[in-house]
């Protein structure tokens, strides 16, 4: 019993030990990421090249941009997937093809025990 509850202790401490290491590691890929995104200073004193005072204001937010451009990019992925589903649905091969892989698929399944 005694043994079980070092066992279980010890691999509590493993699982730990790990996690933060994890949680480290972590933060510091985040930090080189905040700082590459708002074009700052990098890892270990490295300068990234001065951009000039006309691409990037003092009043100018990096994170708002680069949030904004990826929910721009979100949008047009749905758009394109949207798109690609309407065609689907009006195409009647499209249609018969979806059936026929239906229909496989439930008599594969009714084959197969669980």
């Amino acid at each position: 019993m005694t043994l079980q509850l070092f066992q279980a202790h010890f691999r509590g401490h493993q699982v730990r030990k790990q996690y933060k290491k994890i949680v480290w590691s972590v933060s510091i890929v985040e930090k080189a990421i905040l700082r590459w995104r708002r074009k700052g200073r990098g890892l270990r004193g490295f300068e990234s090249v001065k951009l000039k005072a006309l691409e990037v204001g003092p009043n100018c937010d990096g994170d708002e941009d680069f949030l904004k451009a990826g929910r721009k990019q979100t949008e047009a992925g749905l758009e394109k997937a949207l798109a690609r589903v309407h065609s689907m649905v009006r195409s009647p091969e499209a249609r018969e093809q979806y059936r026929r892989l239906l229909e496989g698929y439930q008599k594969t399944k009714v084959r197969l025990p669980n």
